[in-house]
């Protein structure tokens, strides 16, 4: 689970794209919230190029071959939330699931936001299921 504050520094954010690069690549489930409203998923483009932080990061899932499935802005881009969740579904896509290509992920629900909260929730399921393997003697 991750937390990737708006303002954090260079330093830290080349580290946390190092330790995301230094995951195992097999039956990974990455999540949270990244703070990396510029990033288009469904093009897999930056809007602002002038964004290192985006673009290091996209580079950073692409070397592990991780997919993203949120597909909704989950920030509201006003002060206050109703709750349908976005009437204009304008916002940001800030919160982000990403998971090996091993681990299918099922369809997405997008519930309103908790109290005062400017996120909504997501609800997902993944489809897994672990293959024994017997030692053969």
């Amino acid at each position: 689970l991750v937390y990737r504050h708006p303002n954090l520094s260079i330093e830290s954010t080349i580290l946390l794209y190092e330790r995301i690069r230094s995951l195992p690549g097999r039956n990974l489930l990455l999540m949270g919230d990244f703070n990396l409203g510029g990033i288009d998923w469904a093009s897999h483009t930056i809007s602002d190029i002038s964004n290192s932080s985006a673009e290091e990061f996209l580079d950073a899932i692409d070397d592990l071959f991780l997919v993203q499935h949120v597909t909704e802005p989950t920030r509201s881009g006003t002060s206050s939330c109703s709750t349908s969740i976005f009437k204009d579904r304008e916002g940001s896509t800030l919160d982000l699931i990403f998971t090996s290509i091993s681990l299918p992920v099922g369809e997405l629900e997008y519930l309103p936001p908790l109290n005062r909260s400017h996120h909504i929730m997501i609800h997902f399921n993944i489809r897994y299921s672990k293959q024994s393997k017997l030692a053969k003697r």
